[in-house]
């Protein structure tokens, strides 16, 4: 069973439009993406675990405020 962080109501809620099915979302996708390659867009592999910002640091805050 796989679980889907974005709920149908999700979708409808973002995009103001009624809920579609997955199959018509994966379609959009794919042609959205087909027309952006078809400009001259690019799509770059990164390799896992990479990410744009990198973690950090908890910031310590114990006894900053004022009794």
């Amino acid at each position: 069973m796989s679980t889907d962080t974005t709920s149908k109501t999700q979708v409808q809620k973002d995009s103001g439009q009624a809920p579609q099915s997955r199959d018509e979302l994966r379609a959009k996708v794919a042609n959205d993406v087909e027309a952006f390659l078809a400009a001259g867009g690019e799509v770059k592999e990164v390799e896992r675990g990479k990410r744009a910002d990198p973690p950090k640091a908890p910031s310590n805050q114990y006894g900053s405020r004022p009794i």
